[in-house]
């Protein structure tokens, strides 16, 4: 019994000892905006071209970006496309 109990909880830790996840790129210590707030200084992971994680915790990639003392700030390209959308619009519908 004593044999097993020690066996179950061997496997146990070892099942625990995973690699962390690697993602293609980290761009790390960066200050988070997300429209209403300023959400700290966090460690954004990005797999292809999609945001994988958002951490205060270490993270491993293939490729790493200091943000140090810059501002991330998602979808900001997408607000300020509209203006340029909105006067094209309004040329066209003179």
């Amino acid at each position: 019994m004593n044999k097993l109990l020690i066996f179950s909880l061997i496997a146990l830790i070892l099942m625990g000892c995973n690699e962390p996840p690697k993602y293609d790129l980290v761009i790390e210590k960066v200050n988070l905006f997300d429209g209403h707030e300023d959400l700290g200084t966090v460690n954004v992971a990005i797999n292809d071209d999609t945001i994988a994680a958002i951490t205060a915790n270490k993270l491993h990639a293939g490729s790493t970006i200091d943000g140090s003392g810059k501002f991330m700030i998602p979808g900001l390209v997408n607000a300020m496309y509209m203006p340029i959308v909105w006067k094209i619009y309004k040329k066209a519908t003179l």
